[in-house]
């Protein structure tokens, strides 16, 4: 029996398939003709199977995407709006007045409704603003999580530019295994240019040395990360970005394009770019560090390049939100904003420091975690992002691997389903996908083997 799959022509005699289990296959004209008649090809036998291996061929499916049976995970809390910094892509910008702090009583309520997820390991990230400002609240959200939590696991990590750290502030961190990472750009021109402070200083020598402090701290403790975010500087410099961050000695590195959040709109003359701009930066980023891993240089990785391997490789179950049908939005991961209102995501908290409140879900003093997820706006996400249904998507090779992103296609034209097809998001994915599945199907042995590495390794 010919199982449903999908197609995308690469050239005159060569396609490339794919079908719901992931596996992914290049085969010639004689060989698609072949498979589109249904006839078994025992280089194709993926793409069939007999009636008694159906049941297996549905257990496998939905171990794949065992994430959609899980509920929330991933709880984010926003303890602050302010910030030391002026980041010309800041995604938290916030204009509507007021002093955006959580205090100690909502977090106390956001760590109950957190709580409430039936999941019995938790992620609670901190984020703001700069959420230093208010580590009065951090601490409420640990030793409230610590005391509630039962018998429940809840991991914490912070996201930082470290402006405001202090040798007490990481003490505790360190002593709450709390996992930082510390936004970093790159090298200090990069940097500094990217995301100067409010006087237009550098700030770059005070975050290098809280990362090396905390790598210090911290120990063996593979707790400490950098995350930087690409602009138009950041595209002629990659091998530079790539050698900084070996130096740095992480596990990993993440090629993130911009947002259109924020105060992306009003500086894209200045920090943007074409989807295809990027994708040249990230193909040479990639082509760099696949050389250093080969060459025994390092073994820094690319995380969403990984994270996709993963899923191609299928022997790991990857709950990346963003990657999901439906998306994580509620159902994977939760947004507690400063004033209480929780949020389908954390970008869709993003969107409400705008003024846009399509996307809240409740509030912690108001709602639970129940009605939380039951909300018309976590219903409407949910429907909007199944990629099975989505007009530009149901027939896409990378179908079984991709996401989309009702918050995107809201801010972007206006309607939670949208055209992904049109989406720069959309297009740097798809351009993303082409290049990991060429890196899996090469000729080159080592290549090969690092590839496979990456898509099978925790």
């Amino acid at each position: 029996m010919l199982l449903p799959f999908y197609f995308k022509r690469v050239s005159e005699n060569r396609y490339l398939v794919s079908n719901l289990l992931r596996q992914f296959q290049f085969v010639d004209r004689a060989q698609f003709d072949k498979l589109c008649a249904g006839n078994f090809d025992r280089e194709l036998k993926n793409f069939f199977a007999a009636e008694s291996e159906l049941d297996s061929v549905a257990e496998e499916y939905r171990r794949l995407n065992a994430g959609l049976f899980y509920g929330a995970t991933l709880h984010i809390f926003v303890l602050t709006l302010a910030c030391n910094l002026n980041c010309l892509y800041c995604q938290a910008e916030y204009s509507r007045g007021g002093k955006p702090f959580m205090s100690a009583e909502t977090a106390r309520r956001a760590v109950e409704v957190a709580l409430s997820s039936p999941e019995d390991e938790l992620h609670f990230e901190f984020q703001g603003g700069e959420p230093l400002l208010n580590f009065d609240a951090l601490k409420t959200i640990v030793e409230c999580a610590n005391e509630l939590r039962g018998d429940k696991v809840v991991k914490f990590s912070l996201v930082t530019n470290a402006q405001a750290m202090t040798d007490e502030i990481l003490s505790y961190l360190a002593a709450h295994d709390v996992q930082i990472t510390f936004s970093i750009d790159g090298p200090k021109f990069i940097h500094d240019a990217n995301r100067p402070t409010k006087d237009g200083s550098s700030n770059f020598d005070r975050v290098f040395h809280w990362f090396k402090r905390a790598c210090d701290v911290y120990a063996e403790k593979n707790f400490i990360r950098a995350l930087p975010t690409t602009t138009r500087l950041s595209l002629s410099h990659a091998k530079e970005i790539v050698d900084f961050y070996c130096a740095l000695d992480v596990a990993d590195i993440s090629l993130r394009e911009l947002s259109p959040f924020g105060r992306v709109g009003k500086n894209f003359d200045a920090i943007g770019y074409t989807p295809q701009e990027f994708l040249n930066f990230y193909r040479e980023c990639m082509d760099y560090i696949i050389a250093l891993n080969l060459s025994g240089k390092t073994n820094l990785t690319e995380s969403l390049s990984k994270m996709i391997l993963q899923k191609i490789f299928g022997r790991h179950v990857v709950n990346y939100p963003d990657l999901r049908s439906p998306c994580g939005a509620t159902i994977g991961q939760i947004a507690y904003n400063w004033n209480g209102d929780i949020y389908t995501c954390d970008e869709g908290r993003m969107l409400a420091n705008r003024g846009i409140e399509n996307f809240r879900v409740g509030n912690v003093r108001e709602n639970s975690y129940r009605e939380c997820l039951l909300s018309a706006a976590a219903c409407e996400v949910c429907n909007a992002s199944c990629v099975e249904s989505n007009p530009s998507c149901e027939s896409c090779i990378y179908n079984p691997i991709c996401g989309l992103c009702p918050v995107y296609s809201f801010f972007t034209q206006g309607d939670f389903v949208g055209v992904p097809i049109r989406q720069a998001r959309c297009k740097i994915l798809r351009g993303i996908y082409d290049y990991l599945i060429e890196w899996s199907n090469c000729e080159d042995t080592a290549r090969k083997n690092l590839c496979e590495r990456w898509g099978t390794e925790p």
